[in-house]
């Protein structure tokens, strides 16, 4: 046990680093955010109406949007999105404009018109100014995310590896109580004992561990379950002894039930 204590209070420590990587990398992006946000006003915003609003601005591009009613900030009239070479890249190639397509012939969609063309005028012309401009951003913070990033998932390797021995140690000690005196489980019914591909036991009760083979891969074992009598209205405990399980199949039962145990 007092190895287990030691574990979750390391386990509890690394949690915080953890969310300490997180904060990290979320101010990290917030700033690419921001410095990418500020480009694209520069190249999309300049001379143009102030009712067009940039927004969702990210490494993987913004939304333009135009006031529409019902809509607080704005509706979405055109996106426009940062596409990379491949998933491995950090840097952006090309940009992909994406919009819908309408006959409907109302003001709003005659100024979403104007600005796709708008938008399609800008890209036509700059469209490798705003590539180089995105990834000379990207690039000013490619190490410093690199750094947060390798320092988050070493963080979260060794969760995982705490997480584990604890699993296993709780576990072992199952067994060995399965080995000694046996675990009792709740009397709610649906506990499933396969103790073998052909034969398994439900309302299980009781497991025992009676005895175990050389290679401890196999093991004889006391089952005690519930059966319902003639009348349906009273249940008995009924054991019988099963030779032969494989070891496996313990511990499969064990980490299914392990909430249900009693005694």
């Amino acid at each position: 046990m007092k190895r287990i204590e030691e574990l979750q209070k390391q386990l509890q420590e690394l949690e915080v680093e953890l969310k300490g990587h997180e904060t990290t990398n979320y101010s990290i992006n917030q700033e690419i955010n921001k410095s990418i946000e500020k480009g694209m006003r520069s190249f999309f915003l300049n001379g143009v109406s102030d009712q067009v609003t940039l927004h969702n601005c990210t490494e993987s591009g913004f939304n333009l949007h135009l006031p529409h009613q019902g809509y607080k900030d704005g509706r979405e009239a055109i996106a426009v999105y940062f596409n990379k070479e491949d998933w491995r890249s950090y840097k952006i190639n090309h940009i992909r404009p994406s919009f819908y397509s309408t006959t409907e012939a109302s003001e709003y969609e005659f100024k979403r018109m104007v600005l796709i063309g708008r938008v399609g005028d800008i890209l036509l012309r700059q469209q490798q100014e705003i590539v180089d401009t995105v990834n000379e951003i990207l690039l000013s913070k490619r190490e410093e995310v690199k750094e947060c990033n390798t320092e988050y998932y070493n963080t979260k390797r060794k969760i995982e590896n705490v997480r584990k021995e604890i699993a296993d140690i709780q576990q072992q000690e199952l067994i060995n109580r399965l080995e000694t005196e046996g675990l009792e489980f709740d009397t709610d019914k649906g506990i499933y004992f396969d103790a073998k591909f052909d034969l398994t036991y439900s309302n299980v009760r009781k497991l025992q561990i009676l005895r175990k083979t050389t290679s401890g891969k196999s093991v004889d074992v006391k089952v005690t379950f519930e059966v319902h009598t003639w009348d349906g209205d009273k249940c008995e405990e009924r054991d019988v002894i099963v030779d032969r399980v494989r070891m496996d199949n313990i511990v499969r039962f064990v980490n299914t039930y392990k909430n249900r145990i009693t005694v």
